[in-house]
């Protein structure tokens, strides 16, 4: 899979309370940022989440990089059972998305008791994440 750094919301982030992305997107722009292959949000867990957490993730848009005032364009809570080292969560954004507003952020919600997780976030097409091969350890590909 091959990850554009200037979609990246976190790497390898560690997150233990409710925060905002470490980068924003800048659409340079206003346009429609949903015309072609699907888009979407793509999560990869590095460390599992803490099973007594609640994880809750925004995608924020705003006209400002300061985030003053924003626009929620999902709001999707995973269960921390699905949050293991390794899993991969693609979340579609909505069909239709038209968003005037310049700056794209993802916005983590962590509740309940002691909620920790480690993850990296992009924004993605789902075509680059379907067309992803993911080989074993020591798994050689030979050319002919």
């Amino acid at each position: 899979m091959i990850l554009d750094a200037q979609n990246q919301f976190d790497s390898n982030v560690a997150l233990t309370a409710t925060a905002a992305s470490t980068n924003y997107i800048d659409l340079s722009e206003s346009r429609q940022i949903q015309q072609g292959e699907q888009l979407g949000v793509l999560i990869t867990v590095s460390v599992t989440a803490a099973s007594g957490g609640t994880y809750e993730f925004q995608l924020q848009s705003s006209a400002s990089s300061g985030f003053g005032s924003t626009v929620n364009l999902f709001d999707v809570t995973i269960p921390a059972a699905t949050l293991v080292a390794g899993a991969q969560i693609f979340i579609p954004l909505p069909e239709g998305l038209v968003t005037t507003l310049e700056f794209l952020r993802l916005y983590y919600i962590l509740g309940g008791t002691s909620p920790t997780i480690t993850l990296s976030s992009y924004l993605q097409p789902q075509e680059a994440i379907d067309a992803y091969t993911d080989y074993p350890s020591g798994f050689v590909i030979a050319g002919h």
